[in-house]
């Protein structure tokens, strides 16, 4: 019976844990807070979505920092190409985002309990170019047109073949 009960507790729980770090993450230290930022898929992509998970916990105890609200900036050295707030629910908020190009990104944190600023960070990540996955699309296009022109040209061949021995 206390299986039953110890494999209910983690399937109801799992969820929590599950959205930490999703895919790929780093766990950051801000004061007396970690800050907790995960993101997926592993290799960043322009022009896809990708999902970030940020949580803040205290350092002491790792329960849920007070927070109720984060300001997001993501930037690259031309632009910020997001400024927004997210408003927390037991310090946890996730956001999905299509980066406009490839390059390296800056996503500063800061998260609030009202007008209190308790945690402030900065991560960095690499986002591919649009050209980088068309190449490699255009290179599995190209490898999938010439298998299929051998298969057509064996077929051809066999073909030729099995006609020739026909009239002999």
């Amino acid at each position: 019976m206390k299986l039953f009960y110890f494999i209910l507790i983690a399937i109801v729980f799992s969820p929590v844990f599950a959205i930490s770090h999703l895919d790929a993450g780093i766990d950051k230290e801000a004061g007396s807070y970690i800050v907790d930022f995960g993101y997926a898929p592993v290799n960043l992509q322009a022009g896809e979505k990708s999902i970030f998970n940020f949580i803040l916990t205290n350092k002491n105890d790792s329960g849920y920092a007070n927070a109720d609200r984060l300001w997001i900036r993501i930037s690259n050295e031309e632009e910020v190409v997001l400024s927004t707030n997210l408003y927390l629910e037991g310090s946890i908020s996730s956001l999905s985002y299509i980066f406009p190009e490839g390059g390296s990104y800056d996503i500063d944190l800061k998260f609030y309990n009202g007008m209190e600023l308790l945690a402030d960070t900065a991560f960095s990540v690499d986002v591919g170019s649009v050209s980088e996955k068309t190449g490699k699309s255009s290179l599995n296009l190209a490898l999938l047109a010439a298998a299929f022109i051998l298969l057509l040209y064996i077929v051809w061949k066999e073909r030729k073949l099995l006609l020739k021995f026909k009239k002999d």
